[in-house]
Formats: structure tokens, C-alpha cells, sequence
């Protein structure tokens, strides 16, 4: 019994602690599959971590790269009309693309524009600074801005079209702010009073210098007041006079600033009104409470003045290209360069091709002391341009780029490496003949210089006559423009029938290039002597005119410290000036008469420019009644025209475009156009009548009289 309950205890404990065991086995089991599984996760946890902090870093380095640079965000405009609504879609298209991104106790800078379609750029809105979390408030801001400027958008004499809106803006981080950020609200809400208002540069301001009227008074003294309009702005106004002092403010921001002066002693809706309003200074005169005139001076720059100069320079040479026509082909069959010391010649039997002997000719001169240096030639804009061109093009690897005009060269520098140094050396090629416009033969006997030569030109056009010919002188007929007087006299310095081609060609061309040369001297030394001016400044006529202007007659008669102010001008005003330019009248008939006198006028241009006044100073822009500045306005103006009924010769011309070009007419009936005040006063006496509807206005002075 004891055996057995033994066995039996023994058995049962064993079958007890293997239960354990098996208890413990699972245990560790489930231990170690959590323990992994809690691994993993915090594995996954950690490379997760470390991925958003890679990303976050990367985003951290794009924004910084975006701090404080001003950048530009277009939006599209569909129908090139601003409503609204698309500026609620821009603004919210813009936000979503570019600010998001950004912490909300970031500073955004931005300015409200729009894009025409003609790439003009308007400011909508003042450039506002504000926490990005206020993104509503600046969309109302822009909405306020709209909502004051929208009638001045759409309510021009020329209505614009727009492609963009544009947000300026730069992203500033919370500690770039020197002083407390300013909370701008609402901008402005319009006038809901019985007071007229005008919209003026976008603005509604009151149509009276009455500012007792113009909302509610806060502050009044002698020499100051404040009033309050029905909306967050308010006017600041130092009193005088006869005038008043005003800004128009909204939460302290200055929206606009003007000033009133009073043209009627007991009438304030009678006065002139003047905005200075960011880079618009305007002037609006009103005559019982409406704008009857607008003008708006555009400054532009005026014409320098150009210092004399105290050395004379002579750094030039002259040559020449003679050409023989063989098959309707021209070709060069000889060069001469002259220096004002010696000539150097290149004939075309020496060479294989015309183009080897010029490329000769240009080599000699690419030279170190020719650097610089101006090269004439007498009709280069020609034939002689045009076949140098094609050598010089292969003597450089320099781009070649020529001042050409109305087909002729003007300028053309060829710049080269030396062989040795490589170093850059420029030569100046010119045509003498646009800075002196006249055939050599009359020049030298202008000039006093060795005469031109003669020479068979019809003789080398001859295919079947070698270059090389030896023997007598061609006959007359070679010859062009010669009497036989001449002819017998050239004959006679060659006996025995030694005339020489070769020898011949060549003197010829060597005494043109002397001709030239000394031609060119002697016109440098006289404009020198006269206006310290050196010609080889300017390649042509109308540019040494201009510079002897104004370097010696850009000055008032009765003081020569004050310069004429000659506006420059160009853009939209040379634009409109233009359209009044429509050249000369010319008529064309077949009198009949007995006893008939011809006369001719000469130098009618100059004579008028001397002796009648020319516009200077800023332009005037002017839309309305310019009677009310100037009872006889000098300028130019869009006016509409009614001519008289019957009229044999009209004298008012309109320019107009066909699908070829342009036509000139001179109409009768009604039009519209840009006419200068001269022509149009001549034609208020030969019966037709105008109204100004807007133009350019300039004062006047007689700024030709001593130069010409």
C-alpha cells in the first residue's frame, strides 16, 4: 500500500510539475512573440521618425530658401476681366500653392498687381505686411483696394485688358520685425452720403472744397480739422488761405494725398485739385463741382549737354576699291590704303582671285598701331561694303556686328586676335560718304585738294583686255564726263604709246584714297577749330550736327548757364506724337498761264526752325479743357474735326493704314486724330472748327535761332 500510494504520489507529482513546464514554455513563448512584435513596432516608430524628420528637414530647407526674397505669383485671367470673384480665386490659388506651407507666425509681404495684355504692370494695392494666420483679413484688404480702384480700371478713354493678377510678395520669419506688427482691417468702404465724389486715380474724393460737408467733424480749428467719412478712413486737413492741405488715411495708412486751391474768392467748387498719390502727380481743375480738365506732367529726361574736347585726333586711314564689270558682275581688280604718309596697292594680277587680294589688303592693316583706327571708304554702304564684309568675316573669329540703317552701314567694327599675343584689336570701318554727302571730284574742289584723276572706266570692263595691257591711250569713249581739250592733255603725258594699265589703275586709286584723306583732314580741322568737336566721333552728318548742338548751342541766348530742357522723348507719348506727323502736303497740278514766274524755295526747314519757337520742358498729358491752363495751347492734339463743306484744297491730312502700308488723304466731313496746335489754328481761319478732346501740351522756346 505504501508502494502504491508512492507510485501514485510520484506519478501525480511528475504529471504536476510537467504541467508547469509546458505552463512556463507557453508563457516564454508569448513573452518573446510580444516582445518581437514590440520590436518591429518600435523599429517601424523609429524609421518613421527619422523619414518625417528627413522630410521636415527638406521642408525646412525650402522655405528657407524662400525667406525674405521678393517673389511673383501669376494667375491667369480666362476672359482678361478682373471681377470678384477671380481675385478670390487667385488670392485662394496663390495661398494654397505658396503660403501653406509656412508656420502661421510667419510674415508674409505682398502687394496686390495685375498683368495687361500688353505687359504693363498696374498696382492694385499698397504693399501690406502681415501674420500669415490673417489670411482673410488681407484678402479683404485687396477686396477693399478693388472695390475704390475698379471704376479707374474700366472707365479710361482707352480701356485696357488684362492677362494676370499678379501677387508681389516676400515670406519674413517671426523675429524680422523691428517694432509690433500693425493690424490692418477692412480698407475702405465707399461714401454712402448725398455728397458728390469724383473717382480720381481710382480714388472717391468730394467734388468741393467745402470739407464741412464732407463727413462727420472730429476736430476743427483755424488751421486744422478732421473729419471722418462714413467708413474706417479719415481726412487730415492743415488749412490756409486760399487752399487746404489733405491726406486721406485708413487705420493710420496714408491712402492719398492732395491739396486744393481755390481759383474763386466765394466759390469752393470752383478750384484746382492736386493728387500726390505714389508716383502719380495729377492736377484736376473744377468749375462748379466737375472736373473739367486733367493734367498729369510726364517727366522725362532732356538732352545733355556733350563736353568740348581739347585734342584734336587724326587716327584714320582712306581706301579705295576700283572694280571692272565683266558679264553683269562686278569685281575688284584693285585696293589702295593710304595712312596720310604713303600708299600701299594691291592689283588683282598678282593674285589668284579678287578675293585674295582684298583679304591682302585687309591683312596690312590689322596691325598694332592701326588699333582703333577709323577706315573710310567713299560709298562703303555699297558694293565695297558688301565685298569686304565677306573677307572680314573670314579674318576674325569675333562676331561682326555692323550699325546698319535704312540698308547703309552706318558703324562697322572688326574686332580680331594678333597672331602673337592673341590680344583684341578693333578697326572702325566708315562710309565718308554719309558724313560728307557729295561726290570726291566736287569735295576736292571744295576742300582745295589735289583733284580727282581720270580714268577709262569703260576701257577695264573689256573682258578681252588684259590687266596687264601695255600700249596707247584708250580712246575718248572710255572715258566718262571729259572734253577733248582734257582728253588731248591727258594723251600727251604719254609718249612712244607707253601707257600702262596696271600703273595707271593703281595711280588712280592712290590719288583717290589722298584726295579722300586730305578731304577728311581738312573737314576735321575746320569743325575742330570752329566747335572742338572731333569728327571721327560720329560716323555720320546728323550725328556731328547733333553733338556741335550740343556741345556749343545748348544754351539760352541771354544765359548761357541754363540749359534748354529739349525733352527725350519715347513710349506712349512718342506713340501719340507720331500719329500727328504725316509728312509734307504735296499737291499735283498742270497750270496754264502767260507771263509765268517759277520761284523756288530754298533751306525752307532750317529758315522755320530758326525762327519759330520749338516745345521744351516736360510734357503736359491733358485730358479736357486745356483753355482753362492756356488760352493758346503749343502741343500736339487728339482732336475731333469737322471740316467745312466745300473746300477745293482741304489742308488737314489724315494718315491711315491699309492691308499695304500706309495712305496720306486729306478728307472732308467729321474725323478724329493727333494734329499740332500750328496747323490746327491755320485751319480754325481756313473755315474748320475742333474740339480738344485730350493731347500734349509743352512750353516754348527759340531753341535754334543762334545755331542755326
Amino acid at each position: 500500500m505504501i508502494y502504491k500510494s508512492s507510485r501514485f504520489f510520484f506519478y501525480n507529482g511528475y504529471s504536476h510539475l510537467f504541467e508547469i513546464f509546458e505552463n512556463l514554455f507557453y508563457f516564454i513563448l508569448t513573452i518573446s512573440l510580444i516582445v518581437r512584435f514590440l520590436l518591429k513596432i518600435n523599429l517601424m516608430l523609429i524609421f518613421s521618425s527619422l523619414y518625417n524628420l528627413k522630410i521636415k528637414k527638406i521642408k525646412m530647407n525650402n522655405q528657407s530658401n524662400l525667406i525674405n526674397k521678393w517673389l511673383n505669383y501669376y494667375y491667369e485671367l480666362d476672359n482678361n476681366l478682373i471681377t470678384e470673384k477671380n481675385i478670390k480665386e487667385a488670392f485662394n490659388s496663390f495661398w494654397i500653392d505658396k503660403i501653406n506651407t509656412f508656420k502661421n507666425d510667419f510674415i508674409i509681404v505682398v502687394q496686390f498687381k495685375v498683368k495687361t495684355t500688353d505687359n504693363f504692370y498696374k498696382s492694385i494695392s499698397h504693399v501690406q505686411m502681415d501674420y500669415i494666420k490673417n489670411k482673410e483679413n488681407i484678402l479683404n484688404m485687396f477686396l477693399s483696394f478693388w472695390t475704390i480702384k475698379y471704376e479707374g480700371f474700366y472707365s479710361s478713354i482707352r480701356e485696357d485688358r488684362y492677362s494676370f493678377i499678379v501677387f508681389n510678395y516676400k515670406i519674413l520669419s517671426k523675429d524680422s520685425l523691428v517694432k509690433p506688427l500693425i493690424h490692418k482691417k477692412e480698407l475702405l468702404k465707399l461714401n454712402n452720403s448725398k455728397l458728390k465724389n469724383s473717382n480720381i486715380n481710382g480714388y472717391y474724393l468730394p467734388n468741393t472744397m467745402d470739407f464741412h460737408i464732407w463727413g462727420e467733424i472730429i476736430y476743427l480749428s483755424k488751421t486744422r480739422s478732421i473729419v471722418r467719412r462714413d467708413s474706417n478712413s479719415i481726412y487730415f486737413i492743415n488749412i490756409f488761405k486760399n487752399k487746404i492741405n489733405v491726406q486721406l488715411k485708413s487705420e493710420n495708412k496714408l491712402l492719398v494725398n492732395f491739396e486744393d486751391i481755390k481759383k474763386e474768392e466765394d466759390n469752393l467748387l470752383t478750384f484746382k485739385r492736386t493728387i500726390n498719390d505714389l508716383d502719380h502727380f495729377e492736377d484736376y481743375f473744377y468749375v462748379n463741382g466737375e472736373i473739367k480738365l486733367k493734367t498729369n506732367e510726364k517727366k522725362t529726361p532732356f538732352l545733355s549737354q556733350k563736353e568740348k574736347e581739347i585734342n584734336m585726333n587724326n587716327k584714320f586711314l582712306t581706301m579705295d576699291l576700283e572694280t571692272r564689270q565683266i558679264k553683269g558682275e562686278l569685281i575688284p581688280y584693285c585696293v589702295s590704303i593710304y595712312n596720310g604718309k604713303s600708299s600701299n596697292s594691291f592689283y588683282l594680277s598678282d593674285y589668284k582671285n579678287s578675293e585674295e587680294m582684298v583679304k591682302d589688303g585687309i591683312k596690312w592693316l590689322m596691325r598694332k598701331k592701326y588699333n582703333k583706327y577709323k577706315i573710310y571708304l567713299h560709298n562703303f554702304s555699297y558694293f565695297d561694303g558688301i565685298f569686304i564684309i565677306k573677307i572680314l568675316a573670314s579674318l576674325t573669329t569675333i562676331t561682326l556686328n555692323p550699325i546698319i540703317k535704312n540698308g547703309r552701314i552706318i558703324n562697322f567694327p572688326f574686332r580680331f586676335y594678333s597672331d602673337s599675343s592673341k590680344k583684341e584689336y578693333v578697326l572702325y570701318f566708315r562710309d565718308s560718304y554719309l558724313i560728307l554727302p557729295s561726290s570726291l571730284r566736287k569735295l576736292s574742289l571744295s576742300f582745295s585738294t589735289e583733284s580727282k584723276g581720270i580714268f577709262p572706266y569703260n576701257f577695264i570692263n573689256n573682258s578681252n583686255i588684259s590687266l596687264l595691257y601695255e600700249g596707247i591711250v584708250p580712246k575718248i569713249d572710255y572715258f566718262d564726263n571729259i572734253g577733248e581739250n582734257e582728253y588731248n592733255t591727258y594723251c600727251k603725258l604719254f609718249k612712244n604709246n607707253n601707257w600702262n594699265l596696271k600703273k595707271e589703275s593703281i595711280k588712280y586709286c592712290e590719288n583717290d584714297c589722298i584726295v579722300l584723306y586730305n578731304i577728311i583732314k581738312n573737314f576735321n580741322l575746320k569743325i575742330f577749330n570752329l566747335f572742338k568737336i572731333n569728327i571721327h566721333k560720329y560716323p555720320t552728318l546728323p550725328s556731328l550736327s547733333l553733338a556741335i548742338y550740343r556741345s556749343n548751342f545748348l544754351f539760352a541766348e541771354d544765359n548761357l548757364h541754363e540749359k534748354y530742357k529739349i525733352p527725350l522723348i519715347k513710349g506712349n507719348i512718342y506713340n501719340n506724337l507720331k500719329e500727328g506727323y504725316t509728312g509734307g502736303s504735296v499737291d499735283i497740278y498742270k497750270p496754264y498761264g502767260e507771263m509765268v514766274f517759277r520761284y523756288d524755295v530754298n533751306s525752307l526747314y532750317p529758315s522755320v526752325m530758326k525762327d519759330n519757337p520749338m516745345p521744351t520742358g516736360f510734357p503736359l498729358y491733358f485730358e479736357g479743357d486745356i483753355s482753362l491752363l492756356e488760352k493758346k495751347p503749343f502741343g500736339i492734339f487728339e482732336v475731333e474735326i469737322t471740316s467745312p463743306n466745300k473746300l477745293e484744297i482741304p489742308i488737314l491730312q489724315l494718315r491711315f493704314k491699309m492691308d499695304k502700308g500706309f495712305k496720306t488723304i486729306s478728307p472732308l466731313g467729321k474725323w478724329s486724330g493727333w494734329y499740332f496746335s500750328e496747323e490746327l489754328y491755320n485751319a480754325l481761319e481756313n473755315g474748320y472748327s475742333y474740339k480738344i478732346l485730350r493731347g500734349y501740351f509743352f512750353d516754348i522756346e527759340y531753341i535754334l535761332f543762334l545755331y542755326l
